[in-house]
């Protein structure tokens, strides 16, 4: 057939409970874990609180639009949006009437 260019694996076995392949898993989560806290200025135990916050609301519903409205609002306060002048409103102009050519 020629030279192999390339390799993909599309199956890997390993023994259920293989102690070597857990501890890999286990020291490759903790690592990625400990940059994800560093970068957002956390212990690993609080991000792991803060990620089991989140999956747990995403999954019960938690974030209504209310709370969206709630977390748009705290975002923009204090930017002087209540001191802005309204228009003054005007009449609704008369509806067509479709029964007269």
């Amino acid at each position: 057939v020629g030279e192999v260019l390339s390799v993909e694996p599309i199956a890997i076995m390993i023994r259920k409970d293989d102690p070597a392949f857990k501890k890999t898993v286990d020291d490759s989560l903790k690592a990625s874990l400990r940059l994800r806290a560093a970068r957002h200025g956390l212990s690993m135990e609080q991000e792991v609180r803060n990620i089991l916050r989140n999956t747990l609301a995403a999954e019960s519903g938690a974030s209504s639009g209310l709370d969206f409205a709630l977390r748009i609002n705290q975002r923009v306060k204090g930017l002087g949006a209540n001191d802005l002048r309204l228009p003054p409103r005007q009449s609704a102009r008369t509806p067509p009437d479709f029964d007269q050519p």
